[in-house]
Order: C-alpha cells, then structure tokens, then sequence
C-alpha cells in the first residue's frame, strides 16, 4: 500500500460525542418477512429484540419495510397504512416500540411506486 494512503487513514477525524459509536443496529422486516407484514408481526419482532437481549447490545431500530402502506395514496399524495395489516395505525405501533426503549423506521417512496410496486 502506498505511504500516502497510510497518511490519509491516520488523517481521519471523529468528534468525541458519544455519537456514532456503533453503526444503525436493528431489524428489518424485508430481509425476513419480505410483504407478509401486520400490526402483530412488528410488535412481536419487537418484544424479541428485547427478550434476545438485542436492544441492550444496541439494537434499537424496528424497520418496517415495504408493504404497509395502500396501495394508492390518499388525495394528498401521502401514503397511508394498509387498515388490515395495520389496524391501530403506525402512531399506536410507533409508540408501543417507543414505550419499549426502541424506534420505528418507516420506508417509503418518493416515486409512483414502491419497490414492491404499492
């Protein structure tokens, strides 16, 4: 490896905050449920993070994914949760992983469609 390259890698800086210690930790319903996602589903993901001992170690992101939302946005252009997957609303289920110590993550789309094509 050349010298300079060693030069710049000693050149890093960090602030000394206490932020950043550890990269975005947490779960992602995709990478497990992929659409078939509720209400339920996220909440028991949650309480697992928590019974496994996971929020302690630092993960403390409960991501939803795609496919809570309806399929077609509401007459302001806004996405709106799907009522049968999501009965309560993401409010309730937001404070319910907030109530836990944990945060919500919502993915969402600027486009006509998401990913999944909602």
């Amino acid at each position: 490896m050349p010298r300079f390259l060693f030069f710049l890698m000693g050149a890093v800086l960090a602030l000394n905050n206490g932020q950043g210690l550890t990269p975005a930790m947490g779960f992602s319903t995709w990478n497990h449920f992929y659409c078939n996602i509720s209400e339920d589903v996220i909440k028991a993901s949650a309480d697992q993070l928590i019974k496994l001992g996971l929020r302690d170690a630092g993960y403390v992101y409960m991501n939803i994914d795609d496919c809570w939302m309806e399929y077609k946005r509401n007459d302001k252009g806004e996405l709106t949760p799907n009522p049968r997957r999501f009965p309560n609303g993401i409010a309730a289920l937001a404070d319910y992983c907030h109530a836990r110590g944990l945060k919500l993550g919502l993915y969402s789309s600027g486009g006509y469609r998401t990913c999944e094509g909602l």
